[in-house]
């Protein structure tokens, strides 16, 4: 009869941990729909932003490459409009729909690698809390097709960290290279690969096998066409993306300003407990039965790195300029349908 009641006892208490984990799960996929609808209305009434404007430029005129970035939101942009028509909501609708894709990537990474569904619920709210995400599922950018091919590598990874399978290398590869047809700063997603094939020791056998590298030829296979637009450019992209740093003294007013938009684009909550978890993670950075701590910890250190390459707002005030654009772009009147035209005011 004991056994019998402790048993009723678990099973009752395990039904009780299934049902609460289904809510939760149920209460994510309300809150990711909620957040959908109103992206889409905002999409929808919000007024193009001027880098918008100038990507939508890029999507009628599609090439290679262009001076700022690689064509993928070009591509995104034509798509979009193509299946949801030329105005605002057609413009950002596709990143949007990526963005929200994005909550169901993160789940899977955090489920993989932990096995615990409240911590991937807690790990898919708090993306969808972030200020990046929120203004990039409506704002399109390079770093909307960016972050969404980032998400689908890392997760491949995780997947191989995990299952061992060298099949996961493929989608690595081709994953990686779209980013990097998005935003050259995707080449971090490469050096974070080799650093945690080095330091984790699950992962150093990799060294020792072809998918890898296989992996890698395929990403730069289809970064190709983007080396090549430069080449017949006289590398200009390339000039301008790799060229911004330049060394003047320290100052700690941009050691501030840099600090002060991280946090921002975080949300302080979320920034807190990021910085709690590196924390926590460099604690545990020499046991190594914490691999996944190890590989959290150098993709954070990667995307810290990723947030300081991109001082965009004052490099764009002189990139985006209205009148350059209006004597270069000549064809800027034929704009999508409430836009406007640029070289007006």
């Amino acid at each position: 009869m004991e056994l019998r009641g402790f048993l009723n006892l678990r099973v009752e208490t395990l039904r009780v941990g299934t049902f609460a984990a289904d809510r939760a799960l149920a209460g994510l996929a309300l809150v990711t729909a909620g957040l959908l609808l109103v992206r889409l209305w905002l999409d929808a009434h919000l007024e193009l932003m001027f880098d918008e404007v100038y990507y939508a430029l890029w999507a009628k005129h599609l090439a290679w490459s262009y001076f700022d970035h690689p064509p993928m939101v070009a591509l995104w942009i034509r798509l979009s409009t193509i299946l949801f028509g030329e105005h605002e909501f057609g413009v950002r609708a596709l990143g949007t729909l990526a963005a929200t894709a994005g909550t169901g990537i993160i789940y899977l990474i955090s489920w993989h690698l932990f096995g615990d569904r409240k911590a991937a619920i807690f790990a898919a709210l708090l993306y969808c809390a972030m200020l990046l995400v929120s203004a990039g599922a409506i704002i399109i950018t390079p770093d909307t097709p960016l972050l969404f091919f980032w998400s689908i590598a890392l997760y491949a990874l995780v997947r191989i960290y995990e299952d061992g399978d060298s099949g996961w290398w493929w989608v690595v590869g081709i994953a990686m290279g779209l980013a990097l047809q998005s935003k050259y700063t995707a080449l971090l997603l490469g050096a974070g690969i080799v650093c945690a094939m080095a330091v984790v020791p699950s992962l150093r056998h990799w060294w020792r096998r072809p998918a890898p590298y296989l992996s890698g030829a395929l990403s730069l296979a289809i970064f190709a066409p983007v080396v090549v637009w430069n080449y017949q450019h006289e590398w200009a992209s390339f000039a301008l993306q790799f060229g911004r740093a330049e060394v003047s003294g320290l100052s700690l007013g941009f050691i501030f300003e840099f600090l002060g938009s991280q946090i921002g684009l975080l949300t302080p909550l979320v920034c807190v407990l990021a910085v709690a978890g590196l924390f926590l993670a460099f604690r545990h950075s020499e046991d190594e039965n914490n691999e996944a701590i190890i590989l959290l910890r150098l993709t954070g250190i990667a995307h810290v790195v990723n947030g300081f390459l991109i001082p965009r707002n004052r490099i764009y005030v002189h990139v985006f300029d209205r009148h350059w654009i209006a004597a270069n772009m000549p064809d800027n009147d034929q704009m999508i349908p409430g836009i406007g035209d640029l070289s007006g005011h």
